[in-house]
């Protein structure tokens, strides 16, 4: 953006305020001796003064010279006619000559330091707004592009986690779940990364915002703990948990960073130690109406040298970045951890030794909940017992349709298929589903276009509000709540759990 014109400068430097007010008080001492010596009105002297200040602030440059040449002839006009009309030979007094010929070099003076004033002003105010315009731009293209590449790369990763789920449902031999599980876990490596590099981008842009709601901190602890055994127990590495079971029933806060919190933590436990133990220990004090958690997540693996940890919680920083690095990871996971625990106000600790293991130690409080109702019925475990229902699945990937509907199939539900939002809406419109699954990013129509249009025919025929669930890879804060707000009751981000979504159905269902 080029500003070509500026009309007033609305803040001015120290130097410029001091060189006018120093311009001011010489021209009034000046145009006193001036006006007293030859009689002029004070008002007139007080005009040519305000003439001389203001003329370069408010017109162009030629004006304000040809105000300051035309400010000089005008004096020396009153001169000639001051000195004639007392009888005295019609000759400039020398005195009088001198304060108007100063008076004009100080008019042209201050027109030309103030407009190169302006002129600076103006390149460094049109410098400093295209400047933030291309920070704008590029800001812009990046969360674009993290959107985009998170919807790309989580649409394939879902139906690879999708397949593999479906074969090792089937009858397969003990080395072939293995292999399968091997596949899974390097899925869930890459899209723990993917979910990284989301986290920190959030961080930079400082959109990274905490959730309040109460939760149950017992079951979390413990489903933590059960689901980094198995993990453990894969790398024949002794894994132990303690948790006290006096803790507060709930408690006010955001589940889901916490939980991400101590899985950072105890999965870097787990994957530099190579033999040996990790433990995970929990204690807990009561403060007034808070509980302060003291977590310390503990092992024996190679440890982390001085020198690496001082960058410990740096961005893109690992403890070994040689090529000979025994883990992989993109050096995102600690300082996301770090960041989350100060927002949290909590703190985080690290002692280590080389060759001798760590110690993390996290210490956050919480405010204590009186929240009565039980949130296990909606995160509770789904029952071998059949749901009995018709679901409509909007979804144009056809990998993502295999394994959607043989989980869905063998969970009870009838399946009505549709590639696309226009044929979901034609089919929403033939006939009345227990419940609608809309992924968003399809062709012809999307899925939040389709849902406006579905919720449009039930409102012009007076029918019941079908649920609808958004099955997306489209996983930022920003497309959730454009999402749900959009006509959408429930998010199930890609890769879809499984069992989540069909505790969701079971509870819609019932």
């Amino acid at each position: 953006m080029v500003i070509k014109h500026v009309k007033a400068i609305k803040t001015t430097s120290l130097p410029v305020t001091i060189l006018i007010v120093g311009a001011y008080l010489l021209f009034t001492m000046g145009l006193r001796i001036f006006a007293k010596s030859f009689d002029l009105p004070p008002s007139l002297a007080q005009l040519t003064i305000w003439l001389v200040l203001l003329t370069p602030f408010a017109f162009s440059r030629r004006v304000a010279y040809s105000m300051a040449f035309f400010n000089v002839l005008l004096s020396l006009t009153m001169i000639y006619k001051s000195q004639y009309s007392h009888g005295g030979p019609n000759v400039i007094n020398p005195n009088a000559f001198l304060t108007t010929t100063v008076s004009g070099i100080m008019v042209a003076i201050i027109a030309e330091v103030t407009f190169r004033y302006r002129a600076h002003q103006i390149k460094l105010i049109a410098a400093l707004q295209e400047a933030r315009d291309r920070a704008e731009r590029a800001d812009l293209a990046k969360g674009s592009f993290l959107a985009n590449m998170s919807h790309e790369i989580r649409t394939p990763i879902s139906g690879i986690i999708g397949v593999i789920e479906m074969i090792r449902s089937e009858n397969i031999t003990p080395r072939q779940d293995e292999l399968l599980a091997m596949a899974a876990d390097s899925s869930d490596v890459l899209l723990n990364i993917v979910n990284n590099v989301l986290d920190y981008s959030k961080i930079e842009a400082g959109k990274l915002e905490l959730a309040n709601e109460p939760f149950n901190p017992s079951h979390l602890f413990e489903k933590v703990a059960r689901n980094f055994a198995l993990m453990a127990e894969n790398k024949s590495i002794y894994f132990t948990s303690s948790i006290p079971d006096d803790l507060p029933e709930y408690v006010e806060g955001d589940r889901y960073r916490f939980r991400q919190i101590l899985t950072n933590l105890i999965s870097n436990a787990i994957k530099y130690t190579d033999s040996g133990a990790v433990s995970f220990t929990v204690t807990s004090k009561i403060v007034g109406e808070s509980v302060s958690f003291t977590m310390a997540v503990s092992d024996t693996g190679m440890g982390i040298p001085k020198f690496a940890q001082e960058k410990l919680f740096t961005p893109f920083e690992q403890g070994d970045n040689s090529y000979r690095k025994s883990a992989q990871g993109t050096g995102l996971g600690l300082s996301i951890t770090k960041f989350i625990i100060e927002k949290m106000n909590g703190d985080i600790m690290v002692q280590s030794h080389e060759n001798e293991g760590s110690i993390f130690t996290i210490i956050i409080d919480f405010p204590l909940s009186n929240h009565k109702e039980s949130l296990e019925n909606k995160h509770r475990v789904i029952t071998n017992h059949a749901i009995q229902g018709t679901l409509l699945l909007a979804e144009d990937n056809k990998v993502n349709q295999l394994y959607l509907v043989h989980f869905l199939e063998k969970a009870g539900f009838n399946i009505k298929l549709a590639e696309n939002g226009a044929e979901a809406v034609e089919l929403a419109k033939a006939q009345q589903f227990d419940a609608i699954l809309m992924d968003i990013q399809m062709p012809i129509m999307s899925g939040i276009e389709a849902t406006a249009r579905i919720r449009s025919h039930e409102d012009d025929r007076s029918l019941a509000r079908t649920p609808i669930l958004a099955l997306t890879a489209s996983a930022t804060e920003h497309d959730r709540a454009t999402i749900l707000s959009s006509g959408i009751d429930h998010f199930c981000p890609k890769p879809v759990d499984m069992r989540s979504l069909l505790s969701k159905l079971q509870k819609i269902i019932g």
